[in-house]
């Protein structure tokens, strides 16, 4: 267990999540992650731009904090970023 702590401690340190954490003055742990919302047959390739816009891949970001005795715990899930993502340059209200 103490190596997965130290390796979600690591990627906030040097991974997706340094600039969102940085000079928070604790360590936390945190993990980006993707999932398809669709099956795709073994001789397939996967291409996400030939997807249904409904049909784009999901969006996954867990963390938690401080790192030695986690108090806040973190988990989310944007379905179909694609999706998401334009509704928020339509509106202009944030930035993935």
């Amino acid at each position: 267990m103490i190596i997965i702590i130290l390796a979600l401690v690591g990627l906030t340190k040097a991974g997706t999540s340094a600039r969102v954490v940085a000079g928070a003055g604790y360590l936390s742990g945190s993990r980006t992650g993707t999932a398809q919302a669709v099956t795709v047959g073994q001789k397939d390739k996967y291409k996400a731009s030939k997807m249904e816009e409904h049909q784009s891949d999901h969006a996954l970001y867990m963390a938690f904090a401080p790192a030695d005795h986690p108090q806040i715990l973190l988990a989310v899930i944007v379905e179909n970023v694609r999706l998401w993502r334009r509704a928020c340059r339509s509106h202009r209200t944030s930035r993935v």
